[in-house]
């Protein structure tokens, strides 16, 4: 996927003294160093083909995309080189972060390691695991079972105080309420 690089207020071509320069031409690389590769495969932001940069009349640098994958790359308008991050890259950072499982990894835990019973959810863990995602509300007790499938205890809460009641039906209080 093409990210949107440049277009924004900190972007424009300056020379070595730190002078804007409108019309400026520059290079896109994949690196500051002097063995790093040019890009020649942009865009313009609206999808048309280009292999420079060339900053407008007040030396801003206009929004195009980048190479397939690329976050950072480096800008040259002849003063040396200068990383540009796309401009994109916290609004794909927050929807990453709000999204429920954005690397499958709890739907695995859930498929894995719960099972939902009539009254609750037992848990059965294997040791190589921690359950990553549970859901807000219970109807009734989460129920922890060993490996084999044995029923070890139920957690609960009764009162406003979080109970444990063993296999052997002892009852804990672990917090009162």
């Amino acid at each position: 996927m093409r990210q949107l690089f440049g277009g924004t207020a900190s972007d424009f071509a300056e020379d070595a003294a730190g002078t804007r320069v409108p019309g400026a031409i520059g290079t896109v690389w994949d690196g500051p160093s002097t063995g790093a590769q040019q890009y020649t495969d942009l865009t313009t932001a609206d999808g048309a083909p280009m292999y420079q940069l060339t900053a407008d009349s007040r030396g801003f640098v206009p929004a195009f995309f980048g190479p397939d994958g690329v976050e950072r790359l480096w800008v040259d308008f002849g003063a040396g080189r200068v990383a540009l991050t796309s401009v994109t890259v916290g609004e794909r950072l927050d929807a990453h972060t709000s999204a429920l499982d954005p690397h499958g990894d709890r739907a695995y835990a859930d498929g894995a390691f719960l099972k939902n019973s009539g009254n609750g959810l037992e848990v059965t863990p294997d040791g190589k695991a921690i359950v990553s995602h549970v859901p807000h509300q219970f109807t009734g007790p989460l129920r922890l079972c060993s490996a084999s499938g044995d029923l070890l205890g139920e957690l609960y809460a009764e009162g406003g105080a979080l109970k444990w009641r063993s296999s052997a039906g002892t009852v804990t209080t672990i917090a009162p309420a």
